[in-house]
């Protein structure tokens, strides 16, 4: 397992935030993750003929926006 995730696997609570092209804030979601290696997931979130070997699935308990500044 890449070395990314192994703190997801000690800690599930993650906080991200996403840039919106042409907003001044961010949006920010927080909740519990989890590795998932299921095939029929594997399969949907394929692009370009690229399937990834794991995906990170978080449940949004919070999601709000941010003020763009908070990324500086």
């Amino acid at each position: 397992m890449p070395t990314l995730f192994l703190n997801v696997l000690e800690n599930s609570q993650v906080g991200m935030m996403f840039v919106v092209p042409r907003r001044k804030e961010v949006v920010r979601i927080n909740g519990p993750a989890q590795v998932v290696l299921d095939d029929e997931l594997l399969d949907l979130t394929t692009v370009n003929g690229h399937r990834p070997d794991m995906v990170l699935l978080v449940r949004v308990q919070e999601a709000f926006f941010h003020c763009g500044k908070s990324m500086i």
